[in-house]
């Protein structure tokens, strides 16, 4: 749900130290919060265009391009409920609750829209940026429950990649690593060429790197 877009191939991924994992999840917390939403505003964007040029309900596609501020979009989904542009507008009044920290709240519009409208585009979409405000509020287990929900399920949309890999960081954040090296490696073998598994790539060969490396001995 996150405003910026982030882009990231494996050739200029850093290259990690893997000797604190608490460490490394704190360095890069917030690419894997913002990498988990990679394509949200610009779907958004692509969609809401898309659906005003076609022109389906010229009321609600008006008062979806005019919507700007949170109050705009309450009265969106009010009263074009049904339509697409409610599905567009609850992503984004769930986004400026979520950037004010009310994690509960945007939940609440995002789980009315996935259930109000199952086969919107963006449905999946929601339950994605709803794991990753379980996330933010500390709710890990329910995260990483729904995130695994998501691959699974929605394993043809284009937020399964994306599922698994804030799933994977969640993993890595917690010091499981093996976790984490299996939930990217299946990344990497389901979605080969999606940005997340390009920009997981330089992650993963670190955590392999390491595991490959002998252990040394304590001091004596």
């Amino acid at each position: 749900m996150a405003r910026e877009t982030y882009h990231a191939s494996a050739s200029d991924e850093p290259e990690f130290e893997i000797d604190s994992f608490e460490l490394l999840w704190e360095q890069h917390k917030s690419k894997v919060l913002i990498g988990a939403a990679l394509v949200v505003v610009a779907v958004v964007a692509v969609f809401g265009w898309m659906i005003f040029s076609s022109a389906r309900s010229s009321g609600a596609a008006k008062a979806f391009a005019n919507a700007k501020t949170a109050d705009d979009y309450r009265a969106v989904i009010a009263s074009y409920g049904s339509y697409p542009e409610a599905g567009d507008a609850s992503l984004l009044l769930a986004e400026s609750l979520r950037a004010e920290k009310k994690y509960d709240d945007a939940n609440a519009v995002l789980d009315q829209f996935a259930q109000r409208q199952p086969k919107h585009p963006f449905a999946p979409l929601a339950k994605l940026a709803a794991a990753e405000n379980l996330a933010l509020a500390g709710k890990t287990a329910e995260a990483e429950a729904q995130l695994e929900g998501i691959s699974q399920t929605d394993s043809t949309s284009f937020v399964a990649p994306s599922a698994l890999m804030t799933e994977a960081e969640l993993k890595l954040g917690q010091g499981q690593r093996d976790a984490a090296v299996r939930i990217y490696t299946e990344l990497t073998k389901r979605f080969p060429t999606s940005i997340a598994a390009q920009a997981s790539a330089g992650m993963l060969e670190a955590l392999q790197s390491a595991s490959a490396s002998p252990t040394p001995a304590p001091a004596k």
